[in-house]
C-alpha cells in the first residue's frame, strides 16, 4: 500500500520515541486495547512503506491522550518533529533547516524559484547552501514539515537535534559521542582554547564529525572549517544553524580537532602524521580515534608509524577514555592526543581513564593536568596523569598506563513552610471589588455581519504569528521578559534580557494588545495588555492591524475564541462578528474589566490551594501550630 503522501505519519518506533517508551511496549499496547476500563483500540496502519507499518500522526496523539499512556506529557508539541516525509534524503532535510534558521523565514508556500534566490541572500559565496539547494526538486510537504518542526523545537539548534534522532537520523546509523563522553572532550578542547591565552580562541576542523564539533565548541570560540568537500560544507550548514561563529581564515593560536574513528590503523596514522607534520608553532591538536591505535601496543608493521609520528616530540598527552562512551560500541575504548606544535617533549603525560571508578570524573582535576602537561616546565603533582619517558614508548611499548577514580558531590535542599503560608495570605486576605455592568435596550440591527479569520487574514486586518518553544532551564525568577501562553501555563517564568537574545533572538515579542491563542486541545485565546513578553509553543499570536476596520477589539476577539465549540480547532475557519464602530471602545473596556476580576479570582484560588498545601505539611512537620494566641505580637 503506498502512502497517503498529504497526511503526516508514524512508525512503531516513532510512536515509541514520542510516548518515550522502549519499542515493545507500544506492540504491547497494541494487544492491549483496554485502558482505564475503556476500550480504546489501537489506530489502525494507513499505509506500509519498505515493510514498515505507518499510523496517522493525529489519531496517535489523540489516543495517547485519551489512554494516558506513555511518559511524555508533551507528545503533541513533539510530533511534528516526528513526521519525517518519505523519500528525502537526511542532508537535503538539513540544508532546508539551515535556510529556513540563516533567513529566519518560513519556507511553505515558496516555489524553488525563490528558494534559490533565497539561498543566494544566505550564502553568496556558495560555501554551504547554494549548490544544495539548487540540485534537488523540493516538494511542499518537506517545507511544511520544516516550518513544523522549527515551531516544535526550542530553536533552530534543538530543531537539528530533534532531526537528526527521529526516523530521519536513525536511517543513517550514525555513531556519536555519549553525554558524559562529550562532557569529557568538551573539557579537554575548552582547557586547551583557554590555554592560548586569547580572548576568543580558534578551533579547526575539515569536517569531521560535525555534531561533535559543534558539541565540543559551544560559545566558547571561532569555528573555521577547511576544505569544501561535502563534509566541510555539512559542517558549515550545522554550524550555521547551532549560530556558531564561523571564520573564513585559521587565526593563530588555534586549536585543531581531528578524528580518526572508523579508519583503519594505517590510514589513521598516516592522517595523524600529515597533520602534525603541518602544525604551526603555538598551535595545539587534539586527535581522536581508537585507544587501539592510540593507546595500546601496536604490531611490527604498524609501530614504526606510530613511533616516527611520536618522534616528531609534539604530544604532551595521551588519554585512553572509559569504555562506553562511543554510542553502539560500548566495548570499544577511545583515545586523545593532546600534541603542541612546534614542542619537542621528552615525557609526555599519560593516564588511562578507563579503570573502575566509584563516580564521575573530577574535570576540574583532569583540566589542571592538561595544563601541566602543556606546560613543559612546571613541576607539580597530577590527580590523573603520569610522566613517561618517549624512549620507552619508542621502545614499543604501550602509551598509557591506567587511571585513577573520582569524586562525587551531592547537594540537598530545604523549604520553609512559614514562608510559604504568609505568602499566601498575603493574596487571600485581600478583598476584591464587585464586578457590575450597566446596560441599556438598543436599537437592534437587520443583518448582523460576520468576517471569518481567514477573510480578515486576506484583508490583512489580521496576522498569525507563530509561538516559540521555550526551555524552562532557561528561565531567571524576577526577569524582565515574561513568558506566555494561552492556557497561563508559563504565567509566572520569565527570561533575562541577554538571556533571551541569546536563546531566543529570532523569537516574536508581543504587543500590546496581541491576542495569544492556541487551537488544541481546545480554542483558547487571551490579551497581553503590556507586550514585549515571549509566546511559548503551541500558543500563537493574532495581531489586528486595523480594529476600526476589522469591527472588533482584542478583548472581545479572545472572548469569542474562548466561547468556540472544543472541535473548531483550525482558526482560520473562526467567524467573529462585525461589532461596529461605536460600541467597540465602550466594550473592550468592559472586557478589560472583566479580565482582571478573573484574575483575582484566579490568583485567590491558586494562593488558597498553596496555603493549604503549606498548613499540612508544616503541621505535619511539626513546623507551625494553628493554635495561637487570641494576640499576637509583631
Amino acid at each position: 500500500m503506498a502512502e497517503q503522501q498529504h497526511e503526516p505519519t508514524l512508525t512503531m518506533q516513532d510512536i515509541a520515541d514520542l510516548a518515550q517508551v522502549h519499542r515493545p511496549v507500544v506492540s504491547m499496547w497494541r494487544k492491549r486495547p483496554v485502558a482505564r476500563g475503556e476500550f480504546v483500540p489501537f489506530p489502525a496502519p494507513v499505509a506500509t512503506v519498505d515493510r514498515v507499518e505507518r499510523f496517522r500522526r493525529d489519531e496517535i496523539i489523540d489516543w495517547l491522550e485519551r489512554t494516558g499512556r506513555g511518559n511524555n506529557t508533551a507528545h503533541r508539541l513533539d510530533a511534528p518533529a516526528m513526521s519525517v516525509p518519505d523519500g528525502v534524503e537526511f542532508e537535503h532535510l538539513v540544508t532546508l533547516l539551515c535556510l529556513a534558521a540563516a533567513s529566519g523565514r518560513e519556507l511553505s508556500g515558496l516555489p524553488a524559484v525563490e528558494l534559490i534566490a533565497l539561498a543566494h541572500d544566505v550564502d553568496p559565496e556558495n560555501t554551504m547552501l547554494v549548490a544544495e539547494v539548487g540540485a534537488v526538486t523540493i516538494e511542499p510537504k518537506t517545507l511544511v514539515y520544516i516550518d513544523d518542526l522549527i515551531e516544535s523545537a526550542f530553536g533552530p539548534a534543538d530543531a537539528l537535534e530533534r532531526l537528526e534522532a527521529g526516523r530521519a537520523g536513525r536511517a543513517l546509523e550514525a555513531r556519536d559521542f555519549s553525554e558524559s563522553g562529550l562532557a569529557l572532550l568538551r573539557c579537554i578542547v575548552e582547557t586547551c582554547l583557554e590555554f592560548q591565552d586569547s580572548d576568543m580562541g580558534c578551533l579547526v576542523s575539515d569536517g569531521d564529525l560535525p555534531r561533535l564539533v559543534l558539541d565540543l565548541i559551544g560559545n566558547r570560540a571561532d569555528l573555521t572549517v577547511v576544505g569544501d568537500d561535502a563534509r566541510a560544507r555539512g559542517l558549515r550548514r550545522r554550524a550555521t544553524i547551532r549560530e556558531a561563529r564561523l571564520v573564513d581564515q585559521v587565526e593563530v593560536p588555534a586549536v585543531r580537532l581531528m578524528s580518526v574513528i572508523g579508519d583503519d590503523p594505517a590510514s589513521a596514522l598516516e592522517r595523524i602524521d600529515d597533520v602534525l607534520v603541518a602544525l604551526e608553532p603555538g598551535e595545539i591538536a587534539i586527535v581522536v580515534g581508537a585507544a587501539s591505535v592510540l593507546c595500546e601496543k601496536l604490531g611490527r608493521e604498524l609501530e614504526p608509524k606510530r613511533s616516527g609520528t611520536v618522534r616528531l616530540g609534539g604530544v604532551a598527552m595521551a588519554l585512553r577514555l572509559p569504555r562506553g562512551l562511543w554510542r553502539d560500541a560500548h566495548r570499544q575504548a577511545m583515545g586523545v592526543w593532546i600534541v603542541r606544535g612546534g614542542a619537542d617533549i621528552e615525557q609526555p603525560l599519560v593516564s588511562d581513564l578507563g579503570s573502575p571508578a566509584a563516580g564521575p570524573l573530577d574535570l576540574e582535576a583532569l583540566a589542571a593536568d592538561i595544563v601541566g602537561a602543556m606546560t613543559t616546565s612546571a613541576r607539580r603533582a597530577y590527580r590523573y596523569a603520569r610522566p613517561r619517558r618517549r624512549s620507552d614508548i619508542l621502545a614499543g611499548g604501550a602509551m598509557v598506563p591506567q587511571g585513577i577514580c573520582a569524586d562525587r558531590l551531592r547537594v540537598t535542599d530545604a523549604t520553609d513552610d512559614i514562608d510559604r503560608i504568609r505568602a499566601a495570605t498575603l493574596v487571600t486576605a485581600r478583598s476584591m471589588e464587585p464586578l457590575d455592568v450597566l446596560v441599556v435596550p438598543a436599537k437592534g440591527t437587520v443583518q448582523v455581519r460576520h468576517w471569518s479569520l481567514a477573510e480578515l487574514a486576506e484583508r490583512k486586518l489580521v496576522r498569525m504569528l507563530r509561538g516559540s518553544r521555550i526551555d524552562p532551564t532557561h528561565a531567571t525568577a524576577g526577569a524582565s521578559v515574561p513568558v506566555l501562553s494561552a492556557d497561563q501555563s508559563t504565567d509566572g517564568m520569565t527570561l533575562d534580557p541577554i538571556d533571551a537574545e541569546r536563546y531566543y533572538g529570532r523569537a516574536v515579542r508581543t504587543r500590546p494588545g496581541d491576542v495569544i491563542f492556541a487551537e488544541r486541545p481546545r480554542p483558547l485565546a487571551r490579551v497581553d495588555e503590556t507586550g514585549g513578553a515571549l509566546v511559548a509553543s503551541p500558543s500563537r499570536i493574532l495581531r489586528l492591524d486595523r480594529e476600526s476596520e476589522a469591527g472588533v477589539g482584542p478583548r472581545a476577539l479572545a472572548a469569542l475564541i474562548n466561547q468556540m465549540p472544543a472541535q473548531g480547532r483550525e482558526w482560520k475557519a473562526w467567524s467573529v462578528p462585525w461589532l461596529g464602530g461605536s460600541e467597540t471602545s465602550e466594550l473592550e473596556d468592559t472586557l478589560g474589566r472583566a479580565a482582571a476580576y478573573e484574575s483575582q479570582l484566579r490568583a485567590g484560588l491558586t494562593a488558597t490551594s498553596e496555603l493549604c498545601a503549606a498548613l499540612i505539611h508544616g503541621i505535619a512537620n511539626g513546623t507551625v501550630s494553628l493554635r495561637a494566641p487570641e494576640q499576637v505580637v509583631v
